[in-house]
């Protein structure tokens, strides 16, 4: 027997065991920025740890004060970060895949799950209070999908995210109020089967807090062209401002935005926008009150049912 290639042999089925094997306390805590404070370090909880397994499962584990909580998390490739909250509680971000991002509210009194939720691109406000983000949007859809921008109020439970005045909690599908498009008592909607002239897509980049948590800057793109979007929170009530930028000139991927507003008549929004490739580019404006205009409602109406067909 050759015992070199047995040996090797050996080592190679070793190596495939391990790798089989369940990997312990895989929480990443790499990205402040989700937790709302990007130049300061969150260490992971002392009794928070996760398991994960070959073939996207992963368990978030609470250890409690007299037992463990254990939070299947089907499809999740990685726990990205783990932010605790105001009231024992943890904002746990979870990566899927492909830009996908699982938010779970869990409470560290009980291990229970608050709410969970499928979306993307979410940025928690300084004061983390506020986590803007996109509505998930089924990648291979055959039908017309436009983003909504959703905004997700931590001091409220689930249902408080989810019940509208004159709405049937039911219906809402969502979580959150929508920022932009604006709907009628900013009750979010279903997106995928809109008009054609509905359809609303990021412009790219992320959600850009002002360091007061009071306005949120993004940006997104219709057929008409690129557009800054601004939103102000004055308690709880939404005010989305936007300015088209493609008139000006202006491409690429919003970068860096700051927000100063001693008065709504003082606004000015600072923003910059760069792209990559052979000829980088970057280019930095500087809006006022002026330059905004008001967001229009919009009403989305359902996509009509497909009837059922007796066999």
């Amino acid at each position: 027997m050759n015992i070199r290639r047995f040996s090797r042999t050996k080592r190679v089925l070793a190596l495939s065991a391990l790798a089989a094997l369940p990997a312990f306390g895989q929480v990443a805590q790499d990205r402040p920025d989700l937790c709302g404070k990007p130049n300061i370090g969150t260490p992971v909880p002392d009794n928070v740890s996760a398991v994960s397994s070959p073939g996207s499962h992963t368990e978030l584990a609470v250890r409690l004060s007299a037992s463990t909580a254990k939070i299947p998390m089907p499809g999740v490739i990685r726990v990205d970060q783990v932010c605790p909250l105001e009231g024992n509680r943890l904002l746990v971000f979870a990566t899927r895949g492909a830009g996908d991002s699982d938010i779970f509210i869990v409470s560290g009194t009980t291990g229970a799950v608050l709410d969970s939720f499928l979306v993307q691109s979410p940025a928690l406000s300084p004061d983390q209070r506020w986590l803007a983000m996109r509505d998930w949007i089924t990648p291979t859809s055959q039908i017309p999908v436009t983003e909504q921008y959703l905004l997700y109020d931590l001091t409220k439970d689930a249902a408080g995210n989810r019940s509208f005045p004159g709405v049937d909690a039911r219906t809402v599908k969502r979580y959150g109020r929508t920022m932009y498009p604006v709907t009628p008592g900013r009750v979010p909607f279903e997106n995928h089967g809109v008009r054609e002239d509905q359809v609303h897509s990021f412009g790219g980049g992320v959600f850009l807090w002002a360091a007061d948590s009071k306005s949120v800057v993004f940006t997104d793109r219709t057929d008409a062209g690129l557009t800054v979007i601004l939103v102000i929170i004055e308690g709880s009530d939404l005010t989305t401002l936007l300015h088209p930028v493609s008139a000006d000139g202006v491409y690429g991927i919003l970068s860096e935005a700051s927000v100063t507003m001693a008065r709504e008549d003082l606004l000015e929004v600072r923003a910059t926008f760069r792209a990559e490739g052979p000829t980088p580019y970057t280019k930095s404006i500087t809006l006022h009150r002026g330059d905004f205009q008001l967001a229009k409602v919009e009403e989305f109406v359902p996509p009509p049912k497909k009837p059922s067909v007796r066999k």
